[in-house]
């Protein structure tokens, strides 16, 4: 089976399951179990599945998998709207008009510019950490005064890399690949691969204020 199809069928799949093992994969798809595996690296690596493991039992999950919420009534939309907009203006974060999410089986795929390059939320955050220390090499504190703990409860933005692997062990919280390392000034760190709608936004919008980025 051609590597796109099955990647499609697998991220179909895990969607529709909420958690599944390789083997249940292998049986609803046919898809080879070499296959499983590598497709399933790349998609952990990217932070769009979490990889859970109990003895010799394995199960894939989407990272950013949110349970369903009841419908509410208009009236309590109303309010939870207005309770929404005024946290918002609290924090001064900025809603960007013209990015669009284009949503596949409830996942938010949206796609973000920035230097030329294309990258999901995950890679984008990445790419913005990476040019920050690039262009300002700052120091770790720096960098946390830039890009607070705040903005990933509880494990934060970025880490020192060998704090983000302990945290990566059973889940993989950070791009945490030799050549996915950041290097500050006093330090090396990884970037959080954790991003929900929320967070991304927050995090564009002090890379656009603070920084200056143009991210389309």
């Amino acid at each position: 089976m051609k590597k796109e199809e099955a990647k499609a069928k697998m991220l179909k799949i895990i969607t529709e399951k909420g958690k599944i093992s390789p083997e249940e994969i292998n049986k609803l798809t046919k898809i080879a179990f070499i296959q499983i595996y590598g497709i399933a690296k790349e998609l952990e690596a990217d932070g769009q599945i979490i990889l859970e493991q109990i003895d010799d039992l394995k199960t894939y999950s989407l990272a950013e998998a949110e349970p369903k919420k009841e419908k509410k009534s208009a009236k309590e939309k109303d309010e939870s709207s207005e309770k929404e907009l005024a946290i918002s203006e609290d924090l001064n974060l900025e809603e960007p008009k013209e990015e669009k999410a284009v949503k596949t089986g409830g996942r938010d795929m949206t796609k973000y510019k920035f230097n030329g390059n294309e990258y999901n939320k995950g890679r984008l955050a990445h790419a913005i950490i990476s040019a920050y220390a690039k262009e300002k090499k700052p120091t770790l504190k720096q960098a946390l005064v830039l890009f607070p703990i705040e903005l990933v409860r509880p494990y934060g933005l970025i880490a020192e890399i060998g704090e983000a692997r302990k945290m990566s062990k059973q889940h993989q919280r950070f791009f945490i690949k030799p050549e996915e390392e950041i290097k500050l000034k006093d330090s090396v760190v990884a970037c959080s691969n954790q991003m929900t709608p929320d967070r991304i936004g927050a995090i564009l919008n002090i890379a656009r204020k603070e920084l200056g980025y143009k991210i389309k």
